[in-house]
């Protein structure tokens, strides 16, 4: 009997509780099924109505009004049900936050993957950009030492051009003044020969006069010889 009266007066208390803190003020709210529970959806506020289906921990609903200790809730624009209301709760259960902060973490864990991948795929472009910056260097180098062999040749070159012209004017003068020398040596050939032409004459010509001068002195004296005998 006493067990039967304090179960009634535990009752009595719940509803009282429950009648306080559910005040009108909070219909219409969204509150939460309570931690590690399968909660009926009943058809009316009683366990002899029908079940409509099950709530888990951490499922939010409207509360639309509380009535004997039942909660109607809205469970869609034109499905209605009704709960114990002392298994519902403002606040969000530990397990619904716990669930939230795990599709949180999950969902950070799937944007620190595809981070990573882009971070990869950022390293590598980099890496790739490297190689080419460093071979664009190398041959910018190697163009650079072209540039300078050609420059150097270049100026061989125009000096080397320079000194042949040089030498090819040098040599054309010395050709000339070769030309020249030919031309007065032999005038000078020509010369000559008159000049031995003109001395052989005059030697003849000298003996001539010699060997005319003797016949002469020698027909003289032979004249005298025939007029002393």
């Amino acid at each position: 009997m006493i067990e039967k009266l304090n179960i009634i007066i535990i009752s009595i208390t719940v509803f009282i509780l429950s009648s306080l803190v559910l005040s009108p003020s909070s219909f219409g709210e969204t509150w939460y099924v309570k931690d590690q529970l399968k909660l009926t959806i009943r058809a009316g506020e009683g366990t002899q109505y029908r079940i409509l289906g099950l709530l888990s921990s951490g499922d939010s609903v409207e509360v639309i009004e509380i009535k004997d200790g039942w909660a109607e809730i809205r469970l869609g624009e034109d499905k209605k049900g009704w709960v114990l209301a002392r298994y519902l709760s403002k606040s969000i259960p530990k397990t619904a936050k716990y669930n939230e902060m795990e599709i949180k973490i999950k969902d950070q864990s799937v944007k620190l993957k595809q981070l990573k991948t882009e971070r990869d795929e950022l390293k590598k472009e980099n890496k790739d950009l490297k190689e080419q910056l460093l071979k664009e260097k190398e041959k910018t180098e190697q163009l650079s030492r072209n540039y300078e062999e050609l420059k150097e040749g270049s100026v061989s070159y125009i000096s080397v051009k320079e000194s042949r012209d040089q030498l090819l004017c040098e040599l054309k003068e010395k050709k000339d003044i070769n030309r020249k020398l030919i031309i007065e040596n032999q005038i000078l050939r020509r010369s000559q020969k008159v000049y031995l032409l003109i001395g052989g004459a005059g030697v003849l010509l000298i003996g001539w006069l010699i060997g005319s001068a003797v016949e002469r002195r020698r027909v003289k004296n032979s004249s005298r010889l025939k007029y002393r005998f």
